[in-house]
């Protein structure tokens, strides 16, 4: 969540697959990462994808992710504190994946001390499939990632069948507004029929009316 450059980011979200591969150069990989918005006390979080979790390195990807300042959300909350009274703040809840046995049953968990009433509360979610989730717990805003928008034909058409939301912003019809990232790269052949869709979105929020 930033403006401009970065230079008045409140919040960098990182919503899985960031690696796809096997551990053996993990650190060289994920590195450069550390240096998004560089010298700014600025919330770096980030929740595990189902790649992650494919190859059997979500924890070590947790791990090496923190040596480089970026924390990892999964099934947990924190409060970020948006001006000085500390009263006007901003609830980040951050799940593991879908795929992730660790993942069952920890809704709750995740949403401990957050009142939907009162709280601005934005879910970190890799997969779009948790919508149903987000509703149920009064989600504002639910950002996710997975379906790469479909990187390129029949994959678009399989993605939008098989996820509740494809591919950029879509208004709340209730309670849960959701953006879904195209990502930046690709999964399997290293091709996207798109330039539109490699992406590093900007999202500002701003109060409503």
């Amino acid at each position: 969540l930033c403006s401009g450059r970065g230079d008045n980011c409140n919040l960098i979200a990182l919503t899985g697959d960031i690696v796809d591969g096997e551990p053996h150069g993990l650190m060289k990989a994920i590195e450069p990462l550390g240096n998004l918005c560089p010298g700014r006390d600025v919330p770096k979080l980030f929740v595990p994808g189902n790649h992650e979790h494919i190859h059997f390195i979500a924890d070590q990807v947790v791990t090496v992710l923190s040596e480089i300042g970026i924390d990892s959300l999964v099934n947990d909350n924190i409060r970020l504190h948006r001006d000085e009274t500390r009263e006007n703040q901003l609830v980040v809840v951050g799940f593991d994946d879908l795929s992730s046995r660790r993942y069952r049953g920890k809704e709750q968990q995740a949403f401990d001390g957050i009142d939907a009433e009162k709280d601005t509360t934005i879910l970190l979610a890799h997969q779009p499939n948790h919508l149903k989730v987000a509703e149920r717990y009064g989600v504002d805003l639910m950002l996710s990632g997975h379906t790469h928008a479909g990187q390129f034909y029949p994959g678009n058409i399989l993605a939008w069948l098989f996820n509740s939301r494809f591919s950029g912003y879509y208004p709340s019809r209730g309670k849960t507004a959701v953006y879904v990232s195209a990502g930046t790269l690709f999964w399997g052949p290293p091709v996207r029929f798109s330039t539109r869709h490699h992406e590093i979105t900007d999202i500002r929020l701003v109060r409503s009316q």
